[in-house]
């Protein structure tokens, strides 16, 4: 039984369908981007088929936003190894990335209403969160070393 959540394999199949659906409308294709709401932590072993599928989308302009919701025990803002998969994938493809800590349940339907429900042109007149890209490079080249 693999471990961890199979994020690889859902934004595969995703982009596959995304991909199918400009196909079928050449001449008006849809605006698409990918929402990420994740609890859980990153799998060690996914790294490389994850971040395929970030490259893929990044070639297709396609913004993969992120919702990550963080737990009570884990560190302040999800910062380093627990969010450090999808701060990487929002930020190649242009997307959003925002941690809901456990005190901020109450405002995760404003920020699902306000920020991630805008298309692609209504965004750039919204003022978004501030961003923090706190990625630890140490850390990916450890896990990246792991996976070989």
């Amino acid at each position: 039984m693999p471990e961890g959540t199979q994020l690889a394999g859902a934004l595969s199949l995703a982009l596959t369908y995304i991909n199918r659906l400009q196909i079928n409308a050449p001449l008006n294709p849809p605006s698409a981007r990918i929402l990420i709401l994740s609890t859980a932590r990153n799998a060690k072993g996914q790294y490389i088929p994850i971040m395929n599928s970030i490259f893929a989308a990044q070639k297709g302009k396609i913004p993969v936003d992120v919702v990550r919701i963080s737990s009570s025990g884990e560190r302040e803002g999800g910062k380093g190894e627990d969010g450090t998969f999808l701060q990487q994938a929002s930020f190649t493809t242009g997307g959003i990335y925002t941690v809901i800590k456990p005190g901020m349940m109450d405002e995760l339907p404003q920020y699902l209403l306000q920020l991630y429900a805008a298309d692609q042109a209504a965004r750039q007149y919204l003022v978004f969160p501030k961003r923090y890209y706190l990625l630890e490079y140490r850390i990916l080249w450890g896990w990246l070393m792991e996976c070989y």
